[in-house]
């Protein structure tokens, strides 16, 4: 009896086999770039690191610039009816308005300095950039897996809806602005706090349950996700504005992922405002008092889907913080400690923007910091 396609789909995408073969073929498309490398192994991102001066969330009230422009792409495609058997039953909301990668502005050293996102539906997502890894899945079982032995431009003729965003636009381009597609910006936290029972530093990780459309299987931290607007009227600007926040995103994203709560009324606008709540107003504390530390590390981009993540690091300093708090209620769940997390980070199938957020935290100083306070704290403890 045959498989359902989105078994086999998801299988061969989590395959090793497969991806190294996808990291060949992306290698040879996106040749003015290196892969990032950590650990031993390649991951098929491209990370920008912040500009110092702009990368204390504490002195960034929004994301810099929305754009009024409005994409929409054609989404009636046949592969598009392909790919929607695939990930239909797992959209929950397709018409749901999200930011979406407008251009990355770098500055002569190579680091963001300034962001511009414009605005679109899920859906636009699924069916302009998470559908490129769906493609090259096609092309992965057209070849049977071999090595490919064609140039950029030949392999570009065998990707149409790759090539058709690659036309007449350069490497650079390709992976600085949205061009030729909607792809929702995504965000992504490493959230550090001191765990008492072991006088560590300790940071959520979570394996992507099979309910997502994408990335099943592997390993990420969390919290995680995409930056939504949720407003019920996307084209009432001040409304709109408000919700383009990344102190305001980030502090959703840590209630919904690791607190459980409901951000969220029934008609998609937002419930709370950052501080509204005791978990959030803690944190604001912390940072208030010198006693953490939340920055943008830097902005990745996944040559695979060419979505950008935003990456962050938030560190909680206080002792009595109170991390029992935080939902770790399942085996996908799980709290890593800063002396188990290199080896942990290794070895564990994660996620192209976990590889990415982690790089950009060895060179950070302020978790150079926080390495070394745990180092203490363990000769101490014993």
């Amino acid at each position: 009896m045959r498989r359902p396609i989105g078994i086999r789909y998801f299988e061969i995408t989590a395959n090793p086999v497969y991806r190294e073969w996808q990291k060949e073929i992306l290698k040879i498309i996106y040749n003015d770039y290196n892969l990032l490398k950590l650990y031993g192994k390649e991951y098929p991102i491209i990370n920008f690191n912040a500009e110092r001066s702009i990368s204390r969330i504490e002195e960034i009230t929004t994301c810099y610039d929305l754009s009024e422009r409005r994409d929409m792409y054609d989404i009636d495609k046949t592969i598009c009816h392909n790919f929607r058997e695939i990930v239909g039953p797992h959209i929950k909301n397709g018409k749901e308005m999200q930011f979406m990668l407008n251009k990355i502005k770098l500055s002569p050293f190579g680091t963001v300095d300034w962001l511009s996102a414009k605005l679109g539906p899920y859906e636009q997502t699924v069916f302009t950039s998470d559908i490129l890894e769906y493609e090259l899945y096609k092309y992965y079982r057209k070849t049977r897996g071999t090595i490919v032995t064609k140039n950029r431009e030949e392999i570009l003729e065998e990707l149409p809806l790759r090539n058709e965003i690659h036309s007449d636009h350069s490497q650079y381009d390709i992976v600085t602005t949205g061009v030729g597609r909607n792809g929702a910006l995504s965000i992504q936290i490493f959230y550090s706090f001191i765990n008492r029972q072991n006088n560590d530093y300790v940071s959520p990780f979570s394996i992507i349950p099979e309910t997502y459309a994408t990335r099943q299987g592997r390993v990420q931290m969390i919290p995680e996700g995409a930056f939504s607007l949720h407003n019920d009227k996307p084209l009432d600007y001040k409304k709109t504005i408000t919700n383009y926040n990344l102190k305001r995103v980030c502090y959703r994203k840590i209630l919904e992922d690791l607190y459980g709560h409901p951000i969220i009324n029934a008609d998609n606008t937002l419930m709370i405002a950052p501080r509204d709540n005791v978990i959030i107003d803690n944190i604001a504390n912390c940072l208030d008092n010198e006693n953490g530390y939340f920055a943008l590390l830097g902005v990745a981009v996944d040559l695979v889907t060419l979505r950008a993540t935003l990456c962050f690091y938030l560190r909680i300093d206080d002792e009595n913080f109170p991390y029992k708090d935080i939902m770790v209620t399942d085996e996908k769940t799980q709290l890593v400690t800063l002396e188990e997390l290199p080896n942990f980070i290794a070895n564990k199938n994660i996620t192209n923007e976990t590889a990415a957020t982690f790089a950009f935290l060895l060179s950070d100083e302020a978790f150079t910091y926080s390495l070394k306070r745990s180092e203490v704290n363990r000769k101490i403890e014993k």
